[in-house]
């Protein structure tokens, strides 16, 4: 399979589908003398076409459930989530937002939403680098 792909043939897997390379070049636009060559030409990924009989297998047992997992974020009051934070607060330095994230059930908007609202409440100060900012209680 390697051995016929590298050489950009594609490849069959008998009653299942087909392998082929997916490529893509620089544009010239982006080189300095403006000319395409080969070495601008790489490999972006490996296409799978699969054959109608094996897509149509796989369509007719393939069954879904409902995830337990949602994107929505927990749904707090200002009091309610400062009362968990002070509780986090007293066993931890400092909160970061994957903390608030993993601890009360919020996603990554949310969570900077609130932290922004604490800092701006003076309830919380910011540090750390702008990648990784800590958020720790004011004095």
């Amino acid at each position: 399979m390697s051995r016929e792909l590298s050489s950009g043939s594609r490849f069959y897997l008998p009653e299942i589908g087909y392998l082929s390379l997916a490529v893509s070049n620089t544009p010239p636009s982006k080189k300095p003398n403006g000319k395409l060559t080969g070495k601008d030409i790489y490999l972006r990924n490996i296409n799978f076409k699969p054959e109608k009989k094996f897509l149509k297998e796989v369509q007719r047992n393939v069954r879904f459930t409902k995830s337990d997992y949602t994107t929505l974020s927990a749904k707090y009051t200002e009091e309610t989530l400062w009362a968990k934070i002070s509780e986090y607060l007293s066993a931890h330095r400092y909160i970061t937002r994957r903390a608030m994230r993993s601890e009360f059930g919020l996603s990554d908007y949310k969570a900077n939403q609130w932290l922004t609202k604490f800092v701006e409440g003076g309830k919380l100060t910011k540090e750390g680098t702008r990648h990784l900012p800590l958020y720790f209680p004011s004095c």
